[in-house]
């Protein structure tokens, strides 16, 4: 949820990727023109997005809500 500055607030964080996504992730970021802490934000958004998308009642109440 975006602070007073209208940005998420953020944490540090470090985790490890397999070493040859890190010039795929390069690569995107600068055809992209992002850097990649978005990027890494942006992949993990997708993936639960993607996550909530194969759940059968996620799209049974969106189906219910044109229903009415």
């Amino acid at each position: 949820m975006p602070n007073g500055n209208n940005k998420n607030p953020r944490e540090n964080c470090s985790f490890s990727i397999d070493i040859g996504l890190l010039p795929l992730l390069k690569e995107y970021c600068r055809r992209h023109d992002r850097n990649q802490s978005d990027a890494v934000n942006l992949s993990i958004k997708t993936l639960l997005a993607i996550e909530k998308a194969k759940d059968p009642s996620f799209w049974e109440e969106q189906y219910e809500e044109t229903k009415e």
